[in-house]
């Protein structure tokens, strides 16, 4: 089942109390959308809300960023699927708590599926009038 939330930047708030609402205490949520479409933003209102901090910024350069013991939160611009197994970040996803992914390739989702994880998907998509969110859990 897909849910479509219609929000403005102000309204944003709406959308992660949706999102806390809905996902389980060990999953990952995929955060999907063009360049400056909100991602980190999205996932900056879900840090505070978990956290009670002010809330994440893009982990563009260090690709992970850890908020409390339980939320982490990557992005994944410009690193292909082989470097990220190199890395080894994949063995994050391991960790107990909420993982947010921003630029998360269809071969990561895949491996993640398969092996069993909680997946969230938020589709962003601009609109005159803020934001379209399309969000869906991949797996029941």
């Amino acid at each position: 089942m897909k849910t479509t939330i219609k929000a403005s930047l102000d309204e944003i708030e709406e959308v992660s109390k949706y999102l806390i609402d809905k996902i389980e205490n060990k999953c990952i949520i995929i955060l999907r959308g063009d360049l400056a479409s909100g991602k980190t933003t999205l996932a900056s209102k879900i840090a505070s809300k978990i956290t009670n901090s002010n809330g994440a910024t893009s982990p563009t350069f260090s690709l992970q960023h850890i908020y409390g013991d339980r939320l982490f939160h990557y992005d994944l611009y410009r690193i292909d699927f082989e470097e990220l197994a190199s890395l080894g970040l994949l063995e994050e996803f391991e960790r107990d708590g909420i993982h947010i992914v921003e630029w998360a390739d269809d071969r990561l989702i895949e491996l993640l599926l398969d092996a069993g994880y909680n997946i969230w998907i938020v589709d962003i998509t601009p609109t005159k009038e803020g934001r379209r969110y399309e969000i869906q859990k991949l797996n029941s």
